[in-house]
């Protein structure tokens, strides 16, 4: 099954991209950051988070019949993640990340980004907080659940955001995005997708949540290679990868 999406950023993109999102109105404004707020409080005032996502694409105009999707696993506590989708595995810090992408063999490490380094993600909202009207928003009150819409004013790459929030836990049960075909990674489905402005949904499913388990098992990035002299060397059983570094003077 091909990838149709990068998978890397899951859970921290989806927060990302409400906060670059949420930009207009001041009221308005201020109801999406308490809401924003709320939410990332809820994830990282726990000692642990597990869950199981699902992607699940589809076109804009035929929701429902999906071209391709693909599951995978998601755990957290405080800054330190991992989290597996098809063959690609993610293992982060506050100080580092390292891809596996095991089908090649390949071990990627980089440097986090500037919403991973934080200490508090919040800190990081001022920047994209800035006075335009290129998003409406609303926040719909639903009987078991509260959503968030982000919705584009422009044909942009991303027209539209949903994201659902469960009122019983606070945590986000699906995301729904509305993107431009082109951001698809899988050549041949972009081939597929004429014309080229056809606009494709992209579903994020959150489900099984485990909250606070007692010996939740987070892998330590120290696990995986080691530093001799100036040069990176990768750990059994990751012998035989090859290491590529994506960030200077790592």
């Amino acid at each position: 099954m091909k990838l149709l999406i990068n998978p890397r950023t899951l859970f921290c993109t989806a927060i990302l991209l409400l906060a670059i999102a949420a930009k207009g109105q001041q009221d308005e404004k201020q109801q999406v950051l308490r809401e924003f707020a709320t939410l990332i409080n809820t994830y990282y005032a726990a000692s642990s988070v597990e869950f199981d996502i699902t992607y699940r694409c589809s076109r804009e105009e035929t929701p429902g019949e999906y071209l391709d999707s693909l599951s995978g696993k998601f755990k957290m506590s405080g800054q330190r993640y991992w989290y597996r989708v098809d063959s690609m595995e993610t293992i982060g810090n506050k100080d580092l990340v390292v891809v596996l992408f095991r089908e090649d063999q390949v071990m990627y490490l980089s440097r986090p980004g500037q919403l991973a380094r934080s200490n508090n993600p919040l800190a990081m909202l001022d920047s994209f907080f800035m006075d335009n009207d290129e998003y409406e928003y609303a926040v719909t009150d639903m009987q078991q659940e509260k959503k968030i819409t982000l919705t584009s004013k422009k044909q942009d790459a991303v027209r539209k955001i949903e994201y659902f929030i469960s009122r019983e836990t606070g945590l986000l049960t699906r995301m729904h995005n509305t993107v431009n075909a082109g951001l698809l990674y899988d050549e041949t489905v972009r081939q597929a997708m004429e014309p080229a402005n056809t606009y494709v949904v992209i579903e994020m499913l959150f489900d099984n949540y485990r909250v606070n388990r007692a010996g939740a098992d987070i892998p330590d990035a120290a696990n995986y290679f080691k530093k001799e002299g100036q040069q990176y060397v990768t750990l059994p059983p990751y012998h035989m990868y090859k290491i590529f570094i994506g960030s200077p003077n790592l």
